[in-house]
This record gives structure tokens, C-alpha cells and sequence, in this order.
């Protein structure tokens, strides 16, 4: 039976597609604020759009906070795959998923290199633009470099840079922390938090409180998510026009109890898409430009304070959703459980007092008082002459 010519141009289609289209890892939050370009430009034309597509690139969740993509190859470049291209290949993203993953296999033998004698991290860079879409291919890490005997963690801080490391390598996992912040310095950085392979999938790393590196991981953990949050914060501002609050992550050090903790900032007047932070502070901005803190409070107790003013967003990274400002009775309830961080006010410097401007004589007036003066002195001479 001869194939239809629907199945034809499939099968066309897809032959096309062996070698030219490959997955493309990234943070979640950099599709989704690819796509908020995407959607300020509206580059479709009417006919795209009348057939339901919205121009945005495809990507498929991964291990919770990163995103992949597709990418194909268009000789000197490779683009990103929107909703357009799929409907033009008529194929599903998890089809077009299938052929870019066994493309990506291919090209991917094992390339893991030690990066210091003694310590059990290794770096991977193959020498393509897909090294982080790697992740996708369990097998190439189920065989571990030599030397890792615990568990597998794996960060990939940009598009080419996978580091891997044995988790029960202390030092290993805190130089991998610091080069993979540095790394995110580097273009197309990837802000993620550390993965573990454990029976072939990736799980978010997660260490106990007495752990030698637990603190290590919190501070980059935290790092990593305020990238995400400022990138999150952009999409935030194009898709509202910038009428919602979106502010970062803020770190405080507690001297009293001996630990940090996350605090977010929520003006007064504003509808505010938040961080998910431990802390909130409520502030009202002055005529002056000074701040008035109003409470700084617990997560679990503002939520229990607030009740519908309030909801958490579950998406990676999660967030608050503040709908409406505290009342006064409800900031009253709500209290100080920390000190407040805001800025210290510092009024304006008094201007300088302007000293009085003494009037310069005029030199001819000058003149005209000594000849006045000579004049007299010339009259009296005389009468006391008259007068002899």
C-alpha cells in the first residue's frame, strides 16, 4: 500500500531532519522570557496567527527548573524552533523531541576530563553548541569518570560546560560551586541549582543542615535563583508593562541566631509578584523619597494574616502573589519578627546661607568726596582769613 502524500512529505520531513535538529538545554526562565520578547514583538503575520500559532519557542520541562528546546541547524547558525516551524513540519514537540535527542547521541561519546589531580571534578566540553543538552543522555553519565565512588552531582552553568563531581568529595563540590558561579559570567549562562543522577534521572541536589557544604550550597542555590528571579522579574515587566512589583532576593545576615535568611521588599500602592522568600518587609515610600517600614514578617504568618490577599505560585521558581496591600489593622497584627533593612533616610543637605553682597563703591564717588572735602577745607581757610 503506497504511503498517502501526507506521509510522504512526513517521512520527507523528518530525513531533513537527521543531523540538522538537536535539543537545546536551558533555564526555564530564559524561554520564558525569550517568549515575552516574542510576545512584546508580535513578529507573526496575520495568516500564522489565524491559524493559532504565537510565534514562541517550544520547550519541554526539565528536572523542575530548566527548559529544552530545539535548535536547528541552518548552516552557520543555529535558530530556536517556534510553534510556526512544528506546524510546518506537522509534528508534535515530543516527535520532533525523539529525532533531535537520538541526532544529539550520535555526537556524544563520553568526554569527561579531571580538572585537578587529587580531587574527584571533571569538566565535559564537547566541542559543539549542545554540551548542556547533554543532561538528556543518562548513559553517558552512568558510566562515572574514574575515582567518583558516591553519587553523581551535575551542573551545567552554561550552554558548553557540564561539571560533574562525587558527592562525597567534599572539596570537589565546593570548587564546583565556585566555578560554576564564575561561569555564569560567561555567555549564554545557565542559573540552576546542582543536580543528582540517582537511577538514571536528575533530582535537585539537596544536603542536610549538618552537612560540611550545606551553607555553600545554600549561598549558591540562592545565587542561582536571584538570576532566575531578575530574569522572571523582565518577563514580569514586558507582560504587565511594568505595573507589577517584581523585586529580587535579598540576604540577611542574622547576628542573633547565627544564620541567614531571605527577605523580600513590598511597597505600599503596588499590585507585587514576589520571591519566595522567609521574610517580608511592607514599607510605604515618602513624599521625600524616605522609607517607612510598616512589618517585616514571617512567610507562614503573612499567609495566615493575610488569607486571599495572598497566594504562593508553585512554578519553578515559585513565587507570591500579593493582590492588595495590608490594612492598617492587619500590618498592626502582623508585627517586627526582624529588624527592619531599609535604608536609613538622609535628608537633604540644608542649602549653604547666601551672605549679603556688600555694594562696591563707586571709585568716582570716592573722587567726588575728596574733592568735596578739599572744597570744603578751602572755604573755611578763607573766611578765617575774611574774619582776621
Amino acid at each position: 500500500m503506497r504511503d498517502s502524500p501526507e506521509e510522504r512529505e512526513r517521512k520527507r520531513i523528518l530525513e531533513t531532519l537527521k543531523g540538522t535538529l538537536f535539543p537545546c538545554v536551558r533555564a526555564k526562565v530564559t524561554f520564558d522570557r525569550k517568549n515575552a520578547d516574542i510576545y512584546e514583538w508580535k513578529p507573526l503575520g496575520r495568516s500564522n496567527a489565524s491559524r493559532g500559532y504565537n510565534g514562541k519557542l517550544v520547550y519541554l520541562p526539565l528536572a523542575e527548573q530548566l527548559g529544552v528546546g530545539l535548535l536547528y541547524d541552518q548552516g552557520d547558525t543555529f535558530a530556536h524552533v517556534r510553534d510556526v516551524e512544528l506546524g510546518q513540519w506537522n509534528l508534535t514537540i515530543k516527535a520532533a523531541m525523539d529525532v533531535a535527542v537520538t541526532n544529539l547521541k550520535k555526537i556524544s561519546p563520553p568526554d569527561f576530563r579531571r580538572i585537578e589531580d587529587g580531587i574527584n571534578l571533571f569538566v565535559a566540553a564537547w566541542p559543539d553548541e549542545h554540551t548542556s543538552a547533554r543532561l538528556l543522555v543518562p548513559e553517558i553519565f552512568a558510566g562515572s569518570p574514574g575515582g567518583i565512588k558516591g553519587p553523581l552531582v551535575v551542573i551545567a552553568p552554561s550552554a558548553d560546560r557540564i561539571l560533574l563531581c562525587d558527592a562525597f568529595d567534599i572539596s570537589a563540590m565546593m570548587l564546583m560551586f565556585e566555578i560554576a558561579a564564575s561561569l555564569w559570567q560567561a555567555p549564554r549562562p545557565i542559573p540552576m541549582l546542582p543536580l543528582l543522577f540517582r537511577s538514571g534521572t536528575w533530582d535537585i541536589l539537596k544536603l542536610p543542615p549538618d552537612h560540611p557544604c550545606y551553607y555553600d550550597l545554600k549561598l549558591f542555590s540562592l545565587a542561582a535563583l536571584n538570576l532566575m528571579y531578575q530574569q522572571e522579574s523582565e518577563r514580569i515587566a514586558i507582560e504587565t508593562n511594568d505595573s507589577v512589583f517584581s523585586p529580587s532576593l535579598e540576604l540577611v545576615q542574622d547576628f542573633d541566631e547565627g544564620r541567614l535568611y531571605t527577605k523580600v521588599i513590598v511597597p505600599e500602592g503596588r499590585r507585587s509578584i514576589l520571591p519566595l522568600a522567609e521574610y517580608l518587609e511592607f514599607f510605604r515610600e515618602g513624599a521625600e523619597g524616605q522609607y517607612e517600614s510598616l512589618a517585616v514578617v514571617s512567610l507562614n504568618r503573612a499567609r495566615a494574616g493575610l488569607g486571599a490577599r495572598m497566594e504562593v505560585d508553585e512554578n519553578f521558581p515559585p513565587r507570591i502573589i500579593l493582590h492588595s496591600f495590608p490594612d492598617k489593622k492587619q500590618l498592626s497584627e502582623l508585627g517586627f519578627e526582624k529588624p527592619s533593612t531599609l535604608p536609613v533616610y538622609v535628608p537633604p543637605p540644608e542649602p549653604a546661607p547666601v551672605a549679603d553682597e556688600v555694594p562696591e563703591e563707586d571709585d568716582d564717588a570716592e573722587d567726588n568726596v575728596e574733592e568735596s572735602k578739599d572744597l570744603a577745607e578751602v572755604a573755611e581757610s578763607e573766611i578765617k582769613t575774611e574774619l582776621s
